[in-house]
């Protein structure tokens, strides 16, 4: 798992930290999938996510408030645990 912005404190995690846009970009294009807040699900790092064609794992909670670029969103159901981790290890073959 990659990270950038705020540290994030585990062992399976690489931390960028703060970085600018070109790396973000980079970043992301080599990504497949990413999580977005419950706050707000169009910010400009959502929109680099999708220009860069990658998939935006949102609770299905929120399915309601996505009205454009749904297809590039993925709906999951965070309250099923069993479920959900399947269903983030399928997602590079959406």
């Amino acid at each position: 798992m990659h990270i950038f912005g705020d540290f994030f404190n585990d062992s399976l995690v690489k931390n960028y930290g703060f970085i600018n846009n070109n790396k973000v970009n980079k970043l992301l294009a080599r990504t497949y999938f990413t999580l977005a807040s419950n706050e707000n699900q169009y910010t400009m790092f959502s929109l680099e996510c999708i220009n860069n064609h990658v998939k935006i794992i949102v609770d299905k909670s929120r399915e309601n408030n996505i009205k454009y670029y749904k297809k590039n969103f993925v709906f999951i159901d965070f309250k099923e645990r069993d479920t959900y981790k399947k269903k983030i290890l399928n997602l590079k073959f959406l």
